[in-house]
């Protein structure tokens, strides 16, 4: 893996299906599926409560300081979640479902740790942590709007 970790620079991993609306081809796609395939594999794999620890976090913070788990799962759950439109597009339909239930598992797992539902907030309300939960589509469509206001107000 070479120190990959969960983290802000997904561009490597997102570009490929990213490309696709522009271009119509799937070749890069293609090209990329098996090693995302693996990245995501070897995560899951250390991971298995679907929370990792295995990452940066927010590591350039201004005001605040997201936790490591918090920051490294969101884009564990983006990276699953492109593997698996991924699978999608290139007919994979095993890896699809496999990859979908996987992305919900990190999903329920992630709210139960961090959503605080009476509130409408994530850990400690912080701007990361609203942003990116409400970004990566985490939150639970029920909570999207007091999410939302939350991040407003803050």
């Amino acid at each position: 893996m070479n120190g990959e970790r969960p983290r802000l620079d997904e561009h490597h991993r997102h570009h490929p299906l990213e490309h696709l609306p522009f271009y119509g081809d799937t070749t890069l796609l293609s090209r990329s599926y098996d090693a995302l395939r693996r990245y995501v594999d070897h995560i899951t794999e250390i991971s298995p409560s679907g929370i990792t620890t295995w990452g940066l976090g927010d590591w350039i913070p201004v005001k605040s300081k997201t936790p490591v788990p918090f920051t490294s799962t969101a884009f564990y759950f983006a990276d699953v979640t492109i593997l698996a439109r991924a699978a999608k597009l290139l007919g994979k339909s095993a890896d699809h479902e496999q990859y979908t239930a996987l992305a919900n598992r990190i999903k329920d797992a992630f709210n139960d740790k961090y959503l605080d539902r009476d509130k409408g907030i994530y850990g400690q309300g912080v701007q990361t942590e609203l942003s990116v939960a409400l970004y990566w589509g985490l939150v639970p469509d029920a909570y999207r709007a007091k999410v939302a206001e939350n991040l407003y107000k803050g």
